[in-house]
C-alpha cells in the first residue's frame, strides 16, 4: 500500500490557551482537502483538533473525496479518565452550526 499524506489542524487548543483554528469552515476545509488531492497528490490525511465535531466534519469530506484518513484527536492536560466518556458515546451527526463556531 503506497500512502502519501499530510497532517490537517482542524483547532487544537494547547495549555497556554493558545488556539490554532479559533474558527472552522467546513466548505474551506473541502477545498483544502480537494487541493491535497489533487495538486499535492495525495492520498491520505491525518485530522489533529480537539473537537469531535470538527474532526467528524473534515473525515466525512476527505472520505467523500475518497482519502484514508487517520483520526487523531489532540486533548492536552485531559486525563484518560476525563476523554474516555467521549469515546464511550454513541456517534452523532455533524451539527453544521457547531462546525462553524469557535472552540469553547
Amino acid at each position: 500500500m503506497d500512502i502519501k499524506g499530510v497532517c490537517y489542524d482542524v483547532g487544537r487548543l494547547y495549555p497556554s490557551h493558545f488556539l490554532t483554528r479559533k474558527t472552522f469552515d467546513p466548505a474551506a476545509t473541502r477545498r483544502d482537502l480537494q487541493v491535497i488531492r489533487d495538486d499535492l497528490n495525495a492520498n491520505a490525511v491525518r485530522f489533529q483538533g480537539r473537537s469531535l465535531t470538527r474532526l467528524t466534519a473534515a473525515t466525512e469530506a476527505a472520505l467523500e473525496l475518497g482519502l484514508q484518513v487517520w483520526f487523531s484527536p489532540k486533548m492536552f492536560e485531559r486525563s484518560q479518565k476525563a476523554t474516555s466518556p467521549t469515546w464511550n458515546a454513541p456517534p452523532q451527526p455533524p451539527n453544521p452550526s457547531a462546525a462553524a463556531s469557535p472552540i469553547s
